[in-house]
């Protein structure tokens, strides 16, 4: 059977797609597969899997490209009508949410395919859509409904891509659409500010303008509280011994989760560091590493804020001098896109981000993520807060 664009190899996980065209209507396919590798390593056969060619009034090749993006991507929804008798639509509809827009012809001829497309931008949310074409004959022709696209007021696809220096395999690619505009402070919680609130610093290396450390994520989500309450915001948590809730509603000051910590952190790159790539994976020089963050590669302590070049973004420390706790539970990374990904609903240790002065250069990347039990605490651990305003 003849196939058109093989796919190309990418990373671990992710999905991979090859047409298939010629094939006999009416007729039942069967399809199986073997995946060979770079090493020449080939897999088992997959299991078969059947369809049936369809024939009469049908719709193939239904989508909508792409499938995530922000408020100004326009998003192309496509679909390709079919009708053996010759039979133009009368009804070319595709139907967003519940509303229903024409679609407009492209090219082609019903017997062996007419493509039809509408393009329009989309509000945030999750959208779904199926299209809806009729022959003028009484036939009808739908496509299934599918949710699609994810819509933001931000978009970027989190974690790393297989070829990047230092990736960990808990990095797999996958896309964001994020909606909260938040504020996020430009540095981590200096002891200045942690003193100014809590009753006791706990900090190893001690001055005014170093990040505060060693604390839990419960003490950090305690500063969040207190810190809101102090500045007459809505408190975005409440505490009930080991049982935290996050109220989202609230614009009170809270901990990022892990996606609106890497996408502050990413300021718009795709590359290792938010100033180019990493060279270096261990403790061993890194210019660029060097001009944006502290390491073990530079460091023997914590260091006081804004010593290293900022972000696109405005945010300072986000590579390296302390790891800093985030809302989620640790897991797998999900399949994307998604919107707002907030962690797994319950485990055993909360997200750190950012590296520090303690560890390698691989541990500073934009997507290397780190795990801490809620209740530990060390001198290379502290946070940053952010807050979602009315």
């Amino acid at each position: 059977q003849p196939v058109a664009g093989l796919p190309a190899p990418t990373d671990a996980g992710s999905e991979q797609s090859a047409d298939v065209t010629g094939l006999l209507q009416e007729t039942t396919w069967h399809f199986a597969l073997k995946v060979l590798d770079e090493e020449g390593h080939v897999s088992d056969l997959s299991n078969d899997a059947a369809v049936t060619t369809p024939s009469g009034t049908f719709l193939s090749g239904a989508g909508v490209e792409p499938d995530f993006g922000t408020l100004a991507t326009e998003f192309t929804f496509e679909v390709t009508y079919f009708d053996d008798d010759g039979d133009e639509p009368v009804t070319r509809d595709a139907e967003i949410d519940g509303l229903v827009s024409a679609m407009a012809y492209v090219s082609g001829e019903p017997e062996t395919g007419s493509l039809y497309r509408l393009a329009t931008t989309l509000a945030a949310g999750v959208h779904s859509y199926r299209f809806l074409f009729d022959d003028g004959q009484g036939n009808l022709a739908t496509a299934e409904p599918a949710d699609r696209p994810v819509v933001g007021t931000a978009a970027f696809v989190m974690g790393s891509p297989g070829g990047e220096t230092g990736r960990r395999y808990d990095e797999v690619q996958f896309e964001v659409a994020l909606t909260r505009e938040i504020v996020v402070a430009p540095v981590e919680v200096t002891q200045l500010a942690w003193n100014a609130l809590m009753p006791v610093n706990p900090s190893t290396f001690v001055g005014d303008d170093l990040p505060v450390h060693n604390v839990s994520w419960f003490d950090a989500i305690d500063y969040c509280n207190a810190l809101s309450d102090q500045d007459g915001l809505v408190l975005a948590y409440t505490v009930d011994g080991p049982y935290v809730t996050w109220h989202r509603g609230a614009d009170g000051w809270r901990l990022p989760t892990e996606a609106e910590w890497e996408y502050h952190c990413r300021a718009g790159t795709a590359t290792g560091l938010y100033n180019g790539e990493l060279t270096e994976v261990h403790c061993g020089a890194d210019a660029l590493l060097d001009a944006a963050g502290w390491y073990c590669g530079n460091a023997d302590a914590p260091r006081a804020k804004q010593q290293k070049a900022a972000n696109a973004f405005g945010m300072y420390d986000m590579l390296g001098n302390v790891r800093e706790w985030c809302w989620d539970w640790y897991g797998p990374y999900p399949e994307g896109p998604v919107l707002d990904p907030e962690g797994p609903a319950d485990g055993e240790q909360r997200v750190v981000r950012g590296g520090s002065w303690h560890y390698y250069a691989r541990d500073c990347r934009s997507a290397a993520r780190g795990t801490f039990y809620p209740t530990s605490a060390d001198d290379f651990v502290g946070f940053r807060v952010v807050r979602t305003p009315d």
